[in-house]
């Protein structure tokens, strides 16, 4: 397919019938429907024409301009407001443009509401894609998580901003061209340069009005767009740890809030950008009124045909460059539309449910499933036939176990870890999970919690990091039930109150934590949404001895309380907490 091949002998062509095949296949994933913009266009369109042929009549009726043989000149008789007063006449013509007006920007508006929509409605779906669909890809074909997070933000944007607006305003603008064009054949068309050259100065004077604030939302659109890129990127590159239910769709609320933010001021700033626009046409309306009293004066006619064929002109002219603009951003930006398909095949992609709950979403509570156990059976794993991780295993893990995976370096114990987690399949033998073996949907039979080395720290307070919501939408109940894990996992700081100590900031990347702090908040997050299985990953690795021996006692605690506790660890001191022991 040409999209993937940018270098291909037709990358001279603008737009290649497979790019716009794989941009319907987006738009239809999408569910985008186009009857919606094409009747917000014909809408526009009458009353482009509507408008326009108001202040031609006007124009002709004020002049009393006679016959002159023209096919144009019968045309506009049809339209005389011979009985009214030329103030009135003047009024009528200023609401037909106010109301032309109004109705561009509504549509304006409209577009970049799909638009903004479309985008949301992207990132999620990539982003679930991401969190589910991992599993299914051979380990070779996995994307890094600092580049799904680049293709779910900034990519996105770019699809957004090079190839569904212009391709939205485009087809908007198409049915807006086809109204005037079908009128212009009853009126001279000849004279649409003479308005293009006296217009040009007018819209580079509106252009710099608008210019301080497009700028200023601008600003306001690339701060929320930077916010959406910090969590992204800290959801992606802690995306094993959202295995638990509860907090896999917290994080993708916080993921939609924030897009939505973004949106909403990103929908501002091209608005004022577009703007101009229509204030330069209801600016020539009032314009033409003042030529038409001159021309009154100095008894000069034949004008009527000059202001329907200029203010057709008008808008002729930027929806050809319109139009022109949009390929040249399809053609620039197909690389990128490249990137987002790969992502949306049929093996990752599902549907988007459209019943998310921002405010909050219930944990589970302890002991959700008592007498759980998972079995590896024969289990064995290897890249290719000459790479072997391990083969061969057989092991029962229960709840109140404390299970330490140890062994050197590049042995597979991470591997191992991820089959448990379901996050890869192995190559032989299998895994029961309470004496099932799922294809799918591993985290159906258990919630098992991830946590490595380097946790998932968000930007935001201590209890928003623990229950992956933003403050505003967190209950009461939920905030309580926060404090009760915060004290479990010994995090409280003593000089500071509770509410103090929940509503304080983490600081960039959790700056303000240090490690054991940083994992006893996740292991808090795991108790919080009730996860069964905690697997951790080298939590204790870089802890000086005491805090170590902390975390190691907590975590034997909740092996204790029928928590199945799972840990990678090379440091012997964690052997002496461990009740079972698996060796690579």
């Amino acid at each position: 397919m040409s999209l993937v091949d940018a270098s291909s002998p037709n990358k001279k062509r603008i737009v290649d019938i497979d790019d716009i095949l794989v941009f319907f296949r987006v738009l239809k994933k999408l569910n985008f429907r186009f009857f919606r913009l094409s009747a917000a266009g014909i809408t526009l369109a009458i009353l482009e024409v509507a408008a326009l042929l108001l202040l031609a009549s006007f124009v002709n009726t004020a002049l009393q301009q006679p016959k002159t043989g023209i096919a144009s000149a019968s045309f506009l008789d049809y339209l005389q407001f011979s009985s009214l007063t030329f103030y009135e006449q003047s009024i009528i013509c200023i609401v037909a443009f106010l109301l032309r007006f109004l109705a561009g920007l509504a549509l304006q508006n409209f577009i970049l509401l799909q638009s903004t929509q479309l985008q949301t409605s992207l990132r999620l779906l990539l982003f679930s894609s991401t969190l589910d669909g991992r599993r299914h890809l051979a380990n070779e074909d996995q994307k890094a998580s600092g580049a799904m997070s680049d293709v779910i933000v900034r990519q996105v944007t770019h699809v957004g901003k090079g190839i569904l607006e212009p391709f939205l305003r485009v087809l908007g603008e198409l049915v807006i061209l086809f109204g005037i064009v079908l009128v212009v054949l009853f009126v001279s068309p000849s004279f649409f340069l003479l308005m293009v050259v006296a217009i040009t100065p007018i819209v580079l004077i509106y252009l710099l009005k608008f210019k301080r604030l497009s700028r200023r939302f601008g600003d306001k659109s690339n701060q929320s767009l930077e916010e959406l890129s910090d969590l992204s990127a800290a959801c992606c590159n802690g995306w094993r740890q959202l295995s638990v239910r509860s907090l896999r769709e917290n994080a993708v609320a916080m993921l939609l809030k924030a897009s939505r933010n973004f949106a909403k001021n990103d929908r501002l700033a091209n608005l004022l950008s577009g703007a101009p626009r229509y204030f330069l046409e209801l600016f020539l309306a009032v314009f033409i009124i003042i030529i038409v009293a001159w021309v009154t004066r100095s008894k000069e006619m034949g004008f009527a045909e000059l202001v329907f064929v200029a203010g057709a002109g008008l808008r002729i002219l930027p929806i050809i460059t319109s139009i022109s603009n949009a390929l040249i951003s399809f053609q620039y930006n197909r690389a990128v539309l490249n990137n987002v398909v790969v992502l949306l095949q049929p093996t990752l992609a599902h549907e988007l449910t459209s019943n998310i709950n921002l405010n909050e979403t219930t944990p589970s509570v302890d002991g959700n499933n008592p007498n759980y156990s998972i079995t590896l059976s024969n289990l064995g794993f290897k890249y290719h036939y000459r790479k072997i991780l391990f083969k061969g295993l057989n092991q029962e893990l229960r709840d109140g176990d404390f299970v330490l995976i140890r062994g050197k370096s590049g042995v597979g114990k991470t591997t191992l870890m991820d089959i448990i987690c379901g996050i890869r399949k192995p190559t032989d033998g299998k895994i029961l999970f309470n004496g099932i073996q799922f294809k799918n949907d591993f985290n159906a039979a258990l919630n098992i919690f991830y946590a490595p080395q380097d946790p998932l720290i968000i930007p935001g307070t201590i209890l928003e990091n623990l229950t992956m919501l933003k403050s505003e939408n967190i209950s009461d109940s939920q905030k309580s039930l926060a404090a009760k894990y915060i004290e479990k996992v010994s995090l409280i700081d003593t000089s500071v109150s509770m509410e103090e100590f929940l509503n304080s900031t983490v600081g960039p990347d959790g700056d303000k934590l240090s490690g054991g702090q940083k994992q006893r908040l996740v292991l808090a997050r795991a108790l919080f949404h009730g996860a069964d299985v905690l697997a951790l990953d080298e939590i204790i690795s870089g802890l000086e001895l005491d805090s170590k021996r902390k975390v190691l006692n907590l975590l034997k605690d909740l092996a204790a309380a029928s928590k199945l506790i799972i840990l990678i660890s090379h440091d012997p001191i964690a052997e002496e907490y461990a009740s079972k022991l698996i060796s690579l």
